[in-house]
């Protein structure tokens, strides 16, 4: 039940204030939400499934200020995170991911522009095994940081310029991840 004035394709409603749904087999949902604090706690919505595929006009909701990131717990916590950016304007691409990786410690792919200009990096995390008893830089937090999990990084079709930058981000890992490159230009050669 929609509370709010909605339009008869019940596509678009505005001043919604509260939906009530009874939906097990839900495959997609779409909200247009502007700020980061209501986009926080409509994920919490979903912190129960095992997958969210989020896809974003922009990146100006998406990237959590890093106040807000310190002082409450990851909205997706446990629920592996698929995103797709359209434009990357306002952040950097670390910013980006700092901030994805926070709303979802498990974040499986991001995915930034369009179909003809599709960059992608691919997490991959260590098994529960791999489990290792030490976390320096979350000891206080009640989850561990995405940083502690990662165990390899696929990187897809960036720059010769965007390579290092993100290899330098994801080498300042605790647990030195292992960094596949796969350059967009062919003239690149990167160094590992």
């Amino acid at each position: 039940m929609a509370r709010g004035s909605c339009t008869k394709s019940h596509h678009a409603c505005s001043d919604l204030v509260a939906v009530d749904q009874d939906t097990p087999n839900l495959l997609g949902f779409e909200s247009d939400v502007r700020y980061a604090r209501k986009l926080t706690k409509s994920l919490e919505n979903f912190n129960h499934l095992k997958s969210v595929a989020l896809s974003c006009k922009d990146d100006k909701v998406i990237a959590i200020p890093k106040h807000m990131r310190k002082t409450l717990p990851p909205p997706l916590y446990g629920t592996r995170l698929h995103v797709k950016v359209n434009n990357v304007l306002n952040h950097s691409v670390m910013d980006v991911v700092d901030s994805l990786s926070w709303l979802s410690p498990q974040l499986g792919t991001l995915c930034l522009g369009n179909a003809l200009d599709r960059r992608t990096i691919k997490f991959t995390y260590r098994d529960a095994a791999d489990d290792v008893d030490e976390k320096p830089c979350c000891a206080s937090l009640p989850w561990k940081c995405w940083w502690h999990e990662l165990k390899k990084v696929k990187l897809q079709n960036f720059t010769c310029f965007e390579l290092p930058k993100l290899r330098n981000y994801f080498l300042m890992s605790t647990y030195t991840p292992e960094i596949i490159e796969d350059p967009g230009c062919s003239f690149c050669t990167s160094s590992h």
